[in-house]
């Protein structure tokens, strides 16, 4: 049994320090992208905001922390997914936000997140769509942002 624990301890350990080590890349409006997903670098969650706004798509925001085991293995197994990030980059401008760290305390208690990781789909004035609390697999990705899109639609956009 200590074997088995042992290994769990160092491979939390080791994968918790894992940033993205890429170029970063400028989307159209401004914002530089952060991560093969598509994650966004911007300084707070209104940024990200006005950028959906502008370029009239929703918000996907990942709620993480550094330690949490479910949220590096969907780094690795469904942000890593080429054919979901198209998808969201589609739909969404995507964010990733460290609960423990700069805005994100603030973001977790205003988005009553209990658990990591919380996914949320917020429209552009930051109100939920869908909230996922804990992880999900890429098919259920797919799932999630469908219900968000179908959400987010305006009325004026539903008479067409």
């Amino acid at each position: 049994m200590r074997p088995i624990l042992f290994f769990l301890l160092i491979v939390t350990i080791t994968s918790c320090n894992r940033k993205f080590s890429g170029d970063l890349q400028q989307k159209p409006g401004g914002l530089e992208i952060m991560h093969p997903f598509g994650f966004v670098n911007a300084t707070d969650l209104s940024e990200v905001l006005f950028f959906a706004k502008a370029e009239n798509k929703l918000v996907f925001l990942d709620v993480y922390t550094d330690w949490c085991l479910p949220c590096q293995i969907m780094d690795e197994d469904v942000f890593s997914n080429n054919e979901l990030a198209h998808y969201y980059d589609e739909r969404f401008v995507s964010y990733k936000v460290n609960a423990e760290k700069g805005t994100g305390p603030l973001i977790a208690i205003n988005y009553d997140v209990p658990a990591y990781p919380t996914l949320l789909f917020l429209n552009t004035e930051g109100e939920v769509l869908v909230k996922k609390l804990g992880s999900a697999r890429r098919l259920e990705m797919f799932d999630l942002a469908d219900e968000a899109v179908a959400k987010g639609v305006m009325p004026e956009e539903s008479d067409n």
